[in-house]
């Protein structure tokens, strides 16, 4: 290398400011370049550079955080991570030269050079998270833990969660306030009436709520809900910015993070389900089988190098929670909407078999990758915690006393998401509530004795 500090310097912070050098450097030289006549292509690669050169102080700035601190991160001398910034750094020191040995020569522009930008760009991105991932493995040194992608998807799902049960406290809460300053208003309301008319006055408010004219506790549901209910939907955002979803093979779906390099494979997979599956509360809060799907994008999007997205698709968690039954013409309790959403969890999402056509139950995107570890040394698919389990306490029947113990699952987690699903489908599953007629025997005319 011409330039830079010498390797026994280097750190993090030193080499990824050696490679912001020299992505100033093309800039520089291209925008202080005769312009005269350009065309189309020069003015793309100048919006490339500074799209990586903006990309990379991003990333630097974000990275920090997550490992304790922009000091630690700047000041990281893992030797992996310098080997692969040491790397990099040589192939950005060759995509300056070429752009200052084209400003001598002169002539139109290489046009292989703005993909170059991109790669390293997409590259650059990869090594950033890679050092950040060693930095907070470090700090979990001996136990088995998620990925530091896998934990910030996770981590926002912790804060929606939160943020929903304080959604929730408060809509109750407001629903207790103005269910007793409604009853507060209508005794009030006969107090003023003389005794000998109240009888016809509270006829007239029961005829009234009867035909939906009065404002009931269910007609002020929808008021209530100015909130928007936050889901695993909502995570769909977060799982593309810590990895990218990508065509694997002729019939597969994978998502490959960028802090692991682990893949998460959906075997047998057209589109992946930007959705779940609707809860249908006729079956025992198992999923329906009727539900839409949205197609995810297989190929490299032209305005970002960076990874292929995943629809984001904003809606309910539980659909049929959410509508009024009044308008629906169906009939809900509170107590109904509260079992079917919490006895069971709700990981399904329908997609369609790429081989067949066929629709089949698949692990929901986003509950795979935030519960994803990083896989061994010498494997390339990552292993899934399952979230559940982590959650399941028993009580403790011992002869002293009756304690909670929580459930102790593999701490390696399980070996592909085929595996973790099969558990997922054993252990976590609400299964249908059979109808009474088929539990009968069958008729008495049937019997061969009779």
């Amino acid at each position: 290398m011409s330039a830079g500090p010498s390797k026994n310097n280097d750190t993090v912070g030193s080499l990824l400011a050696s490679i912001a050098t020299y992505l100033g450097d093309s800039l520089r030289a291209l925008r202080f370049a005769d312009k005269r006549h350009w065309g189309p292509d020069e003015f793309e690669q100048i919006r490339a550079l500074e799209d990586a050169l903006d990309d990379a102080k991003t990333d630097f700035q974000e990275l920090g955080v997550l490992v304790n601190g922009q000091f630690y991160y700047e000041g990281d001398r893992t030797p992996e991570s310098l080997n692969e910034l040491r790397a990099l750094l040589i192939k950005y020191e060759f995509h300056a030269r070429n752009f200052k040995d084209w400003i001598r020569q002169g002539g139109p522009i290489n046009p292989t050079w703005l993909s170059e930008t991109k790669e390293l760009q997409l590259e650059l991105h990869r090594t950033q998270c890679h050092a950040a991932r060693r930095i907070f493995a470090a700090e979990q040194e001996g136990t088995w833990t998620r990925c530091l992608g896998a934990y910030q998807v996770y981590r926002q799902q912790r804060r929606n969660e939160e943020a929903e049960r304080i959604r929730k406290q408060k809509e109750e809460e407001k629903r207790e306030k103005d269910a007793r300053e409604g009853v507060g208003k209508q005794q009030r309301d006969l107090e003023r009436i003389p005794p000998w008319q109240r009888h016809e006055y509270q006829q007239q408010q029961q005829q009234q709520q009867h035909q939906g004219k009065w404002p009931t506790d269910e007609g002020l549901r929808p008021a209530l809900r100015r909130g928007r209910r936050l889901s695993l939907e909502d995570l769909v955002p977060c799982c593309n910015a810590v990895g990218r979803f990508e065509r694997f093979g002729e019939h597969d779906v994978a998502f490959v993070c960028d802090f692991c390099d682990g893949f998460i494979v959906w075997p047998d997979l057209q589109r992946m389900p930007s959705t779940r599956t609707a809860l249908d509360q006729t079956n025992g809060g198992s999923t329906s089988t009727a539900t839409s799907t949205l197609p995810t994008s297989t190929t490299t999007a032209t305005n970002s190098p960076r990874k292929l997205i995943l629809p984001t698709i904003v809606t309910a968690s539980y659909p049929a929670a959410a509508t009024n039954p009044q308008l629906s013409g169906t009939t809900t309790t509170a107590q109904t909407e509260t079992t079917t959403e919490t006895t069971y969890p709700h990981w399904q999402a329908q997609g369609l078999s790429a081989k067949t056509g066929e629709a089949k139950t698949v692990v929901f995107a986003p509950i795979a990758i935030a519960n994803h570890m990083a896989p061994v040394p010498g494997d390339w698919l990552a292993r899934i915690w399952c979230p559940y389990c982590d959650e399941y306490t028993y009580m403790d029947q011992g002869e002293d006393s009756e304690d909670e113990v929580k459930w102790a699952q593999d701490e390696r987690g399980f070996e592909d998401l085929a595996s973790f699903q099969e558990h997922l489908e054993w252990y976590h599953t609400a299964l249908p509530v059979p109808s009474i007629p088929a539990l009968l025997p069958k008729a008495a005319g049937s019997c061969l004795v009779m």
